[in-house]
């Protein structure tokens, strides 16, 4: 059984996620990819949030959100 704590923190994600789909509508890739010098774009902020693709912090927060 889920742990109370855990269903908040899931549900916090899920309504992160939501959130960040909506900002990111509509938005390009030229768009994402842009910064101001010496900066990091949205893109790149992004990917390395989720890390290397199959192995980063995405594939763990997928698992926690399903389980909890």
């Amino acid at each position: 059984m889920a742990d109370p704590t855990g269903n908040q923190l899931a549900q916090s994600i899920r309504q992160k996620i939501e959130e960040l789909k909506k900002v990111c509508e509509g938005l390009d890739d030229n768009t994402a990819s842009r910064a101001p010098e010496g900066r990091w774009s949205p893109k790149e902020i992004l990917s390395h949030l989720w890390g290397p693709e199959g192995s980063g912090h995405l594939p763990i927060l997928q698992a926690f959100i399903e389980r909890e």
